[in-house]
């Protein structure tokens, strides 16, 4: 926490904590809410689509041609926020990835 409070730097964090299987979004564990608010760097939330086509939820290769699109948002600050709002940050950037992923799905 320490460290990435000196010397900012992106940490990439995937907050399903693994695959879907169906191509749906799970729900966000709030590890990486609480990080961000701990060390105050803002949350920037960036959906990843189509890579249910390439990389299978069961498989540690990749095993097919296909196309990876990541639409980026804008960033989230957690400025003045503490522990307490780790659920509705958590909340909030997940509704984020979801407009984000639903307008990169009809792009």
């Amino acid at each position: 926490e320490k460290r990435l409070r000196d010397f900012p730097r992106s940490v990439l964090v995937f907050p399903e904590g693994t695959r879907s299987r169906d191509g749906g979004l799970k729900e966000f564990k709030k590890g990486a809410f609480v990080m961000a608010i701990q060390t105050g760097l803002p949350v920037l939330p960036v959906a990843v689509i189509g890579t249910g086509d390439v990389l299978h939820a069961d498989k540690m290769s990749l095993d097919a041609q296909g196309r990876v699109k990541l639409v980026i948002g804008k960033p989230v600050s957690v400025n003045g926020l503490g522990y307490r709002d780790r659920v509705s940050l958590c909340q909030k950037v997940q509704a984020e990835v979801r407009k984000l992923r639903d307008k990169g799905r009809k792009d």
